[in-house]
């Protein structure tokens, strides 16, 4: 007996959660068959399908063919689905209208706060403005929710600054549930309160290397949730070097799986280095990869003007690199916001 049918002889399951899919026109098939992987469970379940948030990430300019996508899956729910508007479904950070009004006629559109779409479950779609969220809440006294929204103590990811993120006190003794930030994780809030962020079913860019395994969420009517993996794309970080390039061998790999290889040591080795080479001695011929020649010989103090000379734009992301302190995701984020500032 598998661990769902197990859960459902104990709990009453109440719908399936997923958030982030993020459709535009690059992720259009990955983002597709992550939905149609919790539609197919949903029905199975005879349950709701919740999307928490940022069904597409293209606020007002959606693709034709993004459209066309979205309609035909969510017509494959048997019962009607329920959809929050998040961030990037507004027409802009902090407008009152957003871009799924195409799908009202087959989807529960969340675009208020609203009570009892599931028994006992308040819905939030994302605010701007948190006191909305604040004083809603405290006029329903409901004290289960369904939002997409940050809160301050998560892994937020590429969100350096999320001024838009609730304080853990601001929900204390409450059991929420949230799209928003990529990574799954759990949140522990004051008064046995919980917040567990859904995840996104795939990885959308390489800041989420080390995330978790991603996929959807079963909901139970203790509040409890069961992760469901997809097993679809995931952006890879690999680090290579001439000691163990010849014997490094990537396995459980997808041909949709995107990947990042470093290769790293003395000017003398990286300049016999090419794709074709990386491709026959990882294995990944013909994949999608991009590859970065980091040397190790940099001097060990940085001037002003080399750190601004573009002929050498490796020493600061060496530097970086070396930060044993930091994880890749952090590391990336460094190095984007250094180029930009120069």
């Amino acid at each position: 007996m598998d661990n769902t049918q197990s859960k459902q002889q104990t709990n009453k399951t109440l719908a399936v959660l997923t958030a982030d899919v993020h459709y535009n026109i690059n992720t259009l098939k990955v983002a597709d068959a992550a939905m149609n992987l919790a539609i197919e469970k949903a029905n199975e379940l005879q349950v709701p399908l919740i999307v928490a948030g940022d069904l597409h990430d293209s606020k007002a300019h959606m693709r034709g063919e993004c459209v066309a996508a979205m309609l035909k899956t969510f017509s494959k729910c048997v019962i009607t689905p329920i959809i929050l508007v998040g961030n990037h479904c507004k027409i802009h950070e902090k407008s009152e209208t957003h871009s799924l009004e195409f799908l009202r006629h087959i989807a529960t559109i969340v675009d208020k706060p609203v009570k009892n779409l599931i028994p006992y479950w308040c819905f939030m779609p994302y605010q701007h403005d948190t006191k909305v969220i604040k004083d809603y809440l405290e006029t329903v006294k409901c004290k289960n929710v369904i939002m997409h929204q940050g809160i301050a103590g998560s892994y937020s990811g590429e969100y350096i600054q999320d001024r838009t993120a609730l304080k853990q006190e601001d929900l204390a003794g409450f059991r929420v549930i949230s799209g928003h930030y990529h990574r799954r994780q759990t949140i522990k809030l004051p008064n046995n309160g919980t917040f567990d962020y859904v995840g996104n079913p795939y990885t959308l860019t390489f800041s989420e290397t080390n995330d978790p395994d991603k996929g959807f969420q079963i909901l139970y009517d203790d509040g409890s949730l069961e992760f469901i993996p997809t097993y679809l794309r995931r952006h890879k970080v690999i680090e290579v070097t001439e000691k163990n390039l010849g014997t490094f061998g990537i396995s459980h790999q997808t041909t949709s799986d995107l990947y990042w290889i470093k290769a790293k040591g003395s000017r003398e080795w990286l300049s016999t280095l090419s794709k074709d080479t990386i491709e026959k001695e990882l294995g990944i011929c013909g994949w999608s990869f991009k590859l970065d020649l980091i040397p190790t010989e940099t001097n060990s103090t940085l001037s002003e003007e080399n750190v601004n000379n573009s002929s050498h734009p490796e020493l600061l992301d060496n530097l970086i690199d070396s930060m044993t302190n930091l994880e890749q995701d952090q590391k990336t984020r460094l190095k984007t916001i250094w180029k930009d500032l120069l």
